[in-house]
């Protein structure tokens, strides 16, 4: 059985890694969220509000591993409030926006069509930030991993 081979010139190669980039870029690849994982990334981002905004907390009490995880969490926090949400038409944090955009999600198929794509948009972005800093935990078990550590913080309180 003869083989048969395509030969692609690199202009027709860049091309497609052109075409594949862009599409990439423009998250036509990946896999939206879906609006569980929307609901529970809003839980996650109003948890980090609330960890993060604590000044119940002696820093100076916390072990290693505490003070490195109130690290991590406080710098996703900074991500979601600085290099996400200003890129989106959404509540900042510290807002009690979260809450409102529960009933966005929940009530999506009723909002103009730009402004869904737009907040499907920024969910997407939301939930793949979260799993950069939590890549082995799906997103309720990073939801319980914040709260178990918030109540630990209950044990360095002033």
């Amino acid at each position: 059985m003869k083989k048969v081979l395509f030969e692609i010139n690199s202009g027709e190669k860049n091309r497609i890694l052109e075409m594949h980039q862009t599409a990439t870029r423009k998250q036509y690849l990946m896999e939206n969220a879906s609006d569980d994982d929307k609901i529970m990334a809003l839980d996650i981002a109003k948890l980090l509000d609330d960890l993060t905004g604590r000044y119940d907390i002696d820093l100076t009490k916390l072990p290693e591993d505490a003070r490195y995880m109130f690290r991590i969490l406080g710098d996703l926090q900074n991500d979601i409030a600085v290099d996400l949400i200003p890129n989106y038409s959404v509540p900042r944090t510290k807002d009690p926006g979260w809450s409102t955009l529960y009933n966005v999600v929940k009530k999506s198929a009723t909002i103009s069509n730009d402004v869904s794509i737009s907040l499907n948009e920024f969910f997407d972005k939301l939930v793949e930030m979260i799993k950069k800093y939590f890549p082995n935990d799906d997103l309720s078990e990073v939801k319980d991993l914040i709260n178990n550590f918030n109540i630990e913080l209950d044990k360095y309180k002033y």
